[in-house]
């Protein structure tokens, strides 16, 4: 045989030899062409792996829509009689594709003969996705797929509603998918080798019941399966694993996965109805998969380069402590429907499908009561921690670091306790969307996009963490409503709390210093901004941007490089008094029915000229607001009425040194500038 290969190279390259070729086989009779001998020249422009060539006639495409007599009769390269001792026969073919625009390179449809294709080279139908494939069977039973070549194509190997069929001993590479079922049932998928596939389906991807996937081996992509009694055994997984699409538990518990399949050289543990699992159950894991199984110990295991290194579907009360499972393709840890486990220092790093732009360090969906505390989830390409539609979690003091989505995403989460955790260089900090009723607190989001973000979320509370060098330190976006923003620790930040398009929010107690703009709200409504410090903000103080009917109170606003607070021409019905002014450009107000005091008592304006004759406290001249609104404070206060250093009110020390240029009209801080920040928990009120 290898002789003959070098001969037909040699004879190629060197003479261009044109060869005979079969035509299409088409679905109408009428349309089979009967010039079996006719020739073309093979194109140089075809690079076809030496590897890949066959002994074989070079043939245009076929297909057979159940005209298997007229075929063998016409054909030089189909033999048989169709029965099961003597198969049609179709083997020893070249077939390019032709860059896939026209179909498949063989397709067999609506056939229950026993037919045979072997020793063909199938390539080049390259449309990705189209369902093109080098091989394709439709509504087809009784086949064997032998030994074939299969590269460059969109489907390698492709069965659509056909059973009872063996694929076996393939080479299929550089496709789009590898071999792909769909909706077929009873197949026999062995001894192929499947690499170099592109998409997350580049494997051996099963949808269909009580097939039997043996002795492949797999490179980069693995095996996903969805359906029920399908048995896996002896297939070698090498920087791959096994992805169940299925999520039913009557599907899963059916599976047939035993630990002769080998992912990177290591076992693949498939467990299901199983409890009291522990390290002697998982040794030398290369993937551990639970299904049903509780009270089971989980520790110190090393799983990399897999699709997801431990899963668990249905399983409670198990402990994962101290695995490294990073650098997997899809996620570290993946808990699916599993209540009360314990997750607790493990890494999950790298993990990444640059296909599916996926890949999380731990992932929780639907699941409760899960506590994942102290673990490390970096550089993932999704996000570190990630949760959907799971209630009352605690996620407490991890470290999460330069993921390219987020540090912690929480989708569809009620009821969950973040705190302590360390959430650095990422795009999104911690993030909350469409969640009600979470508490997050004293985590540290520092050099993020977004420190913080709550979108479509509502109920939540936000309170005494530190956010900081991030471009939104808090950012309240979109139908986020009647959230709590309270004792945060907030600078350094483009926009230290920045709140957008949302109603009936508090934003209390806030330190917001050294920020561009020191709290933002574009389409702020009902929101109460009250009892914040607001210092040395390069732009700007408080900014109201199109905002409503919202009490500014209690604030005090000091040395802010452009002014203290700023109402745009679209602000309307907001009330400003009880605040302490000290900045060189105080206020603006270009608004419309805005009130600058409560009918009693207005604000403290360090630039106030006016007297207080009768010692009330309240000047006996209004304080004139610039701005197009030509608006006035009616009641502007002689003193601050707040302690800066009232240590119940503000939990922090404040200590400034600055000095005064131009008689105080602007604050200096080139001079020396020293903050320290000290929290101070009451003990009578832990949180």
């Amino acid at each position: 045989m290898k002789s003959k290969v070098s001969s037909k190279i040699i004879i190629l390259s060197i003479l261009g030899i044109v060869f005979a070729l079969s035509p299409v086989v088409t679905t109408n009779l009428s349309d089979v062409k009967d010039d079996k001998n006719k020739i073309f020249e093979y194109r140089n422009d075809i690079n076809i792996e030496k590897d890949n060539l066959r002994i074989s006639e070079l043939s245009e495409k076929i297909h057979i829509d159940y005209n298997w007599s007229y075929t063998e009769g016409n054909y030089t390269w189909c033999t048989g009689s169709g029965t099961y001792p003597d198969p049609y026969v179709i083997q020893d073919l070249i077939i390019d594709g032709g860059d896939g625009s026209e179909g498949n390179c063989i397709l067999i449809e609506n056939s229950d003969v026993y037919f045979r294709i072997e020793n063909c080279t199938v390539y080049n139908t390259v449309v990705w996705g189209s369902g093109h494939a080098g091989i394709r069977l439709y509504n087809t039973s009784n086949g064997q797929l032998i030994e074939n070549d299969c590269f460059s194509n969109s489907e390698g190997i492709y069965l659509l509603d056909s059973n009872n069929n063996t694929v076996s001993g393939n080479n299929v590479s550089n496709c789009y998918k590898g071999i792909y079922l769909s909706t077929s049932n009873e197949n026999i998928i062995s001894g192929n080798n499947i690499s170099g596939n592109s998409n997350y389906q580049g494997g051996i991807t099963i949808l269909g019941n009580n097939n039997t996937i043996s002795g492949n081996i797999l490179n980069w992509y693995g095996i996903g399966v969805n359906g029920i009694n399908n048995t896996f055994s002896g297939n070698i997984l090498n920087r791959s694993g096994l992805r169940l699409y299925s999520l039913s538990i009557e599907s899963l518990i059916s599976l047939n996965i035993d630990a002769s399949n080998l992912v990177n050289g290591r076992h693949l543990y498939y467990y299901k109805n199983e409890m009291n699992l522990d390290q002697n159950d998982f040794f030398d894991a290369g993937q551990v998969i639970l299904v049903n199984c509780s009270n089971s110990f989980i520790s110190n295991l090393n799983i990399s380069s897999t699709t997801v290194g431990i899963t668990l579907f249905y399983s409670s009360n198990n402990e994962i402590l101290a695995n490294n499972v990073s650098n997997n393709i899809l996620y570290g840890l993946y808990l699916f429907e599993s209540h009360n486990n314990f997750i607790s220092g493990n890494e999950a790093n790298n993990c990444s499908d640059w296909w599916l732009y996926d890949g999380y360090g731990i992932y929780l969906l639907w699941s409760n009561y899960n506590t994942i505390s102290d673990n490390t989830a970096n550089n993932n390409f999704g996000n570190g921690i990630y949760l959907v539609s799971c209630n009352n979690n605690q996620i407490l003091g991890n470290n999460l670091t330069n993921n390219y989505d987020g540090g912690i995403f929480l989708y569809r989460n009620n009821n969950n306790e973040i705190t302590g955790n360390n959430v650095i260089d990422n795009w999104n900090g911690i993030y909350l969307r469409e969640s009600i009723n979470n508490n997050v607190s004293r985590n540290n989001a520092n050099s993020n996009a977004n420190g913080i973000t709550l979108r479509e979320s509502i109920d939540n509370n936000i309170s005494e963490n530190i956010v900081n060098e991030n471009e939104r330190g808090i950012l309240i976006a979109i139908s986020s409503d009647d959230n709590i923003i309270i004792e945060n620790d907030v600078y350094n930040n483009e926009y230290g709390i920045y709140l957008g398009v949302s109603f009936n929010n508090t934003i209390l107690r806030n330190n917001a210093n050294y920020n561009g703009y020191g709290i933002y709200l574009a389409g702020g409504f009902y929101t109460s901004v009250l009892q914040n410090n607001v210092h040395f903000n390069w732009l700007y103080g408080i900014y109201l941007e199109t905002s409503l009917n919202n009490t500014i109170s209690e604030n005090i606003v000091n040395y802010n490089s452009m002014a203290g607070i700023i109402l745009d021409e679209n602000c309307d019905g907001n009330i400003i008094y009880l605040n302490c002014f000290n900045n060189t450009n105080n206020a603006r107000d270009d608004g419309l029915q805005n009130h600058w005091d409560n009918g009693i008592k207005g604000n403290y304006w360090a630039d106030y000229k006016g007297s207080d004759i009768n010692r009330n406290g309240i000047g006996d001249i209004p304080y004139n607001i610039p701005g197009l609104a030509g608006n006035q404070d009616k009641f502007p206060l002689m003193r601050c009425p707040i302690a800066v250093q009232d240590g119940k009110k503000f939990p922090f020390e404040l200590i400034i040194i600055i000095s005064v240029i131009s008689g105080g009209a602007v604050i200096g801080l080139g001079t020396m500038l020293l903050i320290k920040l000290k929290k101070k928990r009451l003990e009578s009120n832990p949180k």
